[in-house]
């Protein structure tokens, strides 16, 4: 709501320089399965459409690290 970019700006730049993104939370009582409209968490679901997952896995290297950090820093800054 209230960052200085969206979240889809975010994950299609970082996208742009080859950095692999996903959607970060779920809620999950908006799921088709598990849907119930009359269950109203308001925090997870703004978390839901505003968070993203960066890469992160056993043996990052911090080269790649400060790589991801800096293109999301470059892009924040947009």
């Amino acid at each position: 709501e209230d960052a200085p970019v969206s979240r889809d700006m975010v994950v299609q730049e970082l996208f742009n320089d080859r950095i692999h993104t996903r959607r970060g939370n779920t809620a999950i009582h908006m799921q088709p399965i598990y849907r119930d409209d009359s269950i109203k968490l308001p925090n997870t679901e703004r978390s839901a459409l505003q968070t993203i997952a960066l890469p992160i896995y056993h043996g990052i290297t911090k080269e790649d690290q400060e790589f991801v950090i800096n293109k999301l820093k470059g892009v924040l800054k947009k």
